[in-house]
């Protein structure tokens, strides 16, 4: 169940950090929300966690709290925030763009109207750039809320930057959810539905939208949204997202939808399609249902984001219902590996320091790519292990020896993995216990290099064991030292001579039988 944080939606433990006044300044400080927040609070009413849907729909009613904790005013930012290393230079082109996304912005009711060329006092204007959006030609509008020695991002709480989204090990754990109900389904397609304008749907709290202040073509306009670059914008969208989803699930039975941001997916094990009358076109019944909903609750999408067949682009991966497979391109891993690279052997001031939230981003990335290499998840456990219990997002952490060689091996590993992974049934489940006995970790290592110096090299291998410990380190990929050394060490033989990898890691050596 969702748990409502700290510092969602109340003012109570804060006082407005501006000087502006809301009541004399209101067509400044509006909260026009597209959302039939009426209607979506009605469908939810069945839903177990009734100070969640309260919190969220006083959110869109109000404006949201983005989890800060403003208490130390004298620490916000102030005035025009600008980059420490400077702002990057805009051509024509972007210059000619953000003048039409502004005015765009203004249209959706998302912007205020130009009011100045100064700032009122109590205001904050963040810098506001153009870089090419991923794996297009196109532009897209930058808010950068970490820039400066004193920026916005810092004072939101650790909660509200994590969300846990849905990935395609759940996509997985419901196809095999189904097929064990009724023995008899058969995959037929998938659909995704992906909405249009997110994060922008949601409205942000006058006392925050002071600190959104944009300014283009030397004008500045109030952002009343909930931005991209801000820490807490994707856990506010998919707190509401979420809700969206459930509806869809317990209130329309729709089983096994999930949504990774503002994309939508599920499969179907049917062919028959309906028709979507707005759209002119037919579509999987479930996905046709799912776009009813959103128009209830007046979500905004598109035509040609609503997507469907059987084999479909779903987080960024390929995912095949014919051979039950996921792809990533060629392109992705080699930008993936370079990411990486550049994280490890190009850090500031060449101090083996990176700060947090360049950590995160690149963790973030990696894991990503776990959803096509589940079995390199165990590289990035000293990772973890290094930022753990730290919040402050500009601080900077070592990147140790340890963490470059995991990282690096990580990027040499994937690199050699075949690009199509297939479905398969774990070994066993994640719950259990974890206090292996290092002895037996050697046997096992020794076992399977053994194996591999066989000719030919044998593409199973069976290790008969009666301590159930064996089983939970290949199936989690998730150990402390001096496991990891051993673990990697299994792993890169598998990687090295087995031809197929299993996704979810079905057989690592390849599989463990318990007697």
């Amino acid at each position: 169940m969702l748990t409502l944080p700290r510092y969602l939606t109340t003012l109570s433990h804060t006082q407005n950090p501006s000087d502006v006044k809301h009541d004399t300044h209101p067509h400044l400080f509006p909260i026009i929300t597209p959302i039939d927040v009426d209607h979506f609070e009605l469908l939810l009413q069945n839903h177990p966690n009734t100070e969640l849907i309260a919190s969220v729909c006083r959110g869109l009613r109000f404006g949201f709290w983005p989890f800060a904790n403003t208490e130390k005013a004298e620490n916000l930012p102030q005035g025009c925030v600008s980059c420490l290393q400077g702002l990057p230079a805009l051509d024509n082109e972007s210059l000619s763009f953000l003048k039409s996304q502004c005015n765009t912005e203004v249209s959706l009711s998302q912007y205020s109207q130009a009011f100045r060329h100064k700032l009122l006092p109590g205001m904050v204007a963040q810098p506001v750039f153009t870089v090419p959006k991923k794996g297009s030609a196109k532009l897209c509008l930058v808010n950068d809320h970490s820039a400066g020695l004193k920026s916005l991002n810092p004072f939101i709480l650790t909660e509200g930057g994590f969300v846990m989204l849905d990935n395609l090990s759940d996509l997985d754990a419901n196809i095999r959810a189904a097929m064990h109900k009724n023995p008899g389904l058969r995959l037929k397609m998938l659909w995704k539905s992906d909405t249009s304008q997110a994060y922008r749907c949601l409205l942000m709290h006058p006392c925050w939208q002071v600190q959104q202040a944009t300014l283009i073509n030397s004008e500045y306009h109030i952002d009343w949204c909930v931005v991209f670059r801000n820490h807490a914008s994707g856990h506010l969208w998919c707190l509401f997202f979420g809700l969206v989803c459930w509806i869809r699930i317990h209130e329309c039975n729709i089983e096994g939808l999930l949504h990774y941001v503002d994309d939508a997916f599920n499969v179907s094990f049917s062919e028959d399609l309906s028709l979507y009358e707005p759209y002119g076109c037919f579509m999987p019944s479930d996905q046709t249902h799912f776009l009813h909903l959103l128009n209830q609750i007046r979500v905004p999408h598109e035509d040609k984001k609503q997507l469907h067949g059987s084999s479909l682009k779903i987080i960024g991966l390929v995912v095949d219902v014919q051979d039950m497979s996921i792809t990533m391109s060629s392109e992705a891993k080699q930008n993936l590996i370079e990411a990486i690279c550049d994280f490890v052997l190009n850090t500031p001031d060449n101090k083996r320091q990176q700060p947090l939230h360049t950590w995160l981003r690149i963790l973030g990335h990696a894991n990503w790519a776990l959803n096509a290499f589940l079995i390199l998840k165990l590289a990035l456990n000293s990772s973890y292990d290094k930022i753990s219990g730290k919040t402050a997002l500009s601080q900077g952490v070592y990147v140790n020896k340890c963490i470059c060689e995991d990282l690096l091996w990580f990027t040499h590993s994937i690199n050699h993995l075949d690009p199509c992974v297939f479905f398969g049934n774990p070994v066993l489940s994640d719950d259990l216990g974890f206090n292996i006995f290092l002895n037996e970790a050697i046997a096992i290592l020794a076992a399977i290099h053994w194996s591999s110096t066989l000719h030919p090299t044998p593409s199973h291998l069976t290790i008969h064991t009666d301590s159930a410990n064996s089983f939970n380190i290949p199936n989690s990929l998730h150990t402390s030292d001096p496991y990891s050394v051993i673990l990697m060490s299994a792993t890169s033989i598998q990687i090295e001579h087995c031809k197929v990898l299993c996704y979810k890691c079905t057989s690592f050596y390849s599989s463990l039988l318990r007697q």
